[in-house]
């Protein structure tokens, strides 16, 4: 039988207690708590081309 494969850093897995957990490179620890935020959501995208860039 194959050994499981080993979490890479940042990897994401529901623990046994069903709490989003990260892996930090040493070890699985609970995923932060991220407040509700009620506003809309919105795009954040890189361009190269930036023309409020250019001069």
């Amino acid at each position: 039988m194959a050994e499981p494969e080993q979490p890479r850093v940042n990897d994401v897995r529901l623990g046994g207690n069903g709490e989003l957990e990260f892996y930090d490179g040493t070890g699985w620890v609970p995923y932060p708590d991220v407040p509700e935020d009620d506003g809309t959501p919105f795009l954040v995208a890189r361009s190269d081309h930036d023309p409020a860039g250019e001069r």
